[in-house]
């Protein structure tokens, strides 16, 4: 029987984290729910993990590294339902996640792809602990406007689409070990998909994690992420100079946090 959603949550050395990743979701009311974990060839056993959900999730375990996009590609190749949702192992869902989601597919049954507000607990300047929640508006702000706030997300922040989004623009770019959901939402929105955020908050986020991808900016600048997306997306920058404007904002910024003068110098002149 086929479920509405399937929860995709790759993972690597943190089966602490995880448990309390696939416990929020069990504390949700829906029970129309697959939850498929991708083990990215840890070293850790996940012994514990397993003994506690290995009845009720369905488990990969990817004999090698193959990064988080491999991983969530797996994950989109093994679910069966109509919707797709990501989730990062050291992030937890709201309890009330699903039934926000319910209400907008309901609401809005031409939209392609969601996402939710989130909540990041981080430290202040002062160096003190502190929750920052990060709001999107309604649909009723804009194309223009949802558009540049949906190149501002990361995949984790409560992303929700059709599972038949993927045989239209293709699945996570292994080519990227940072970047790929950008790469990915790009795709959607040069095929033309209908997006719209819940405005409901639906994650929370752990940025204390030295480990994090999203934290790793110099990935961003030595990899010239922002440059090869330009160049593999030149089109659609070109018919989105406002975009492409704003993401060339943020490629300098990264540059120049880092110290890379000499991307600043390429992008500056090529870009």
């Amino acid at each position: 029987m086929t479920c509405k959603y399937s929860i995709i949550i790759p993972t690597y050395n943190r089966e602490l984290l995880l448990c309390r990743a696939v416990e929020s979701i069990f504390k949700n009311s829906s029970t129309d729910v697959e939850v498929i974990v991708v083990n990215d060839g840890s070293a850790d056993s996940y012994e514990n993990f397993l003994k506690e959900f290995s009845h009720k999730i369905n488990y990969v375990h990817l004999d090698a590294s193959l990064g988080v996009s491999a991983a969530r590609n797996v994950g989109i190749q093994s679910s069966e339902s109509n919707w797709v949702v990501f989730l990062d192992d050291d992030d937890y869902l709201a309890e009330d996640f699903f039934v926000n989601l319910d209400r907008c597919i309901e609401d809005k049954p031409d939209i392609d792809v969601f996402w939710s507000d989130v909540s990041v607990l981080k430290k202040s300047i002062a160096g003190t602990l502190m929750l920052d929640a990060i709001c999107f508006p309604g649909s009723s702000a804009g194309a223009d406007h949802l558009k540049k706030a949906f190149l501002t997300i990361g995949i984790s922040y409560g992303v929700c689409m059709r599972r038949k989004v993927f045989s239209r623009v293709g699945c996570f770019d292994t080519a990227f070990n940072v970047g790929e959901d950008l790469d990915l939402f790009i795709r959607i929105l040069d095929n033309g998909l209908s997006i719209s955020p819940t405005a409901k908050m639906g994650v929370f986020k752990d940025e204390l994690r030295e480990d994090r991808l999203s934290c790793h900016y110099a990935r961003y600048s030595e990899g010239q992420i922002y440059e090869r997306l330009f160049l593999k997306h030149k089109l659609f920058f070109e018919s989105n100079p406002s975009l492409y404007n704003d993401l060339l904002g943020w490629s300098l910024q990264i540059h120049v946090k880092h110290g890379n003068m000499t991307s600043i110098a390429e992008t500056l002149l090529n870009y």
